[in-house]
């Protein structure tokens, strides 16, 4: 994929995961619990071909991060969810990361 398509893939994973819904759970989700969450909202979409691996580390990166538990649990469970401005300001570093680790943007 090139460099182009991973750029305008990345705001689309970051949106998948922050708008994402699953099943109802506690505690911090898992890399698997995110990584499903992302790839079934990405299977619906057309266009959207990811190079394998990209999506488990960014719920990887999501998971290992300083972020507290309940936004990352907000991430899986709730429809539509809109972080608050605390929270929006835990994933941006996050997000960040994942542009250089998962996407080889950095």
């Amino acid at each position: 994929m090139k460099k182009r398509s991973l750029f305008l893939a990345l705001p689309l994973v970051a949106a998948l995961a922050l708008s994402a819904c699953g099943g109802g759970g506690s505690g911090r989700p898992s890399v698997d619990e995110l990584e499903k969450v992302m790839t079934e909202q990405l299977g619906s979409l057309e266009g959207v071909d990811l190079p394998e691996g990209t999506l488990e580390c960014a719920a990887k990166a999501f998971v290992d991060s300083d972020i507290s538990d309940e936004p990352l649990r907000k991430l899986v469970d709730t429809p539509d969810f809109t972080p608050t401005a605390e929270e929006t300001a835990e994933l941006t570093p996050v997000n960040e990361a994942i542009a250089t680790e998962c996407f080889d943007l950095g």
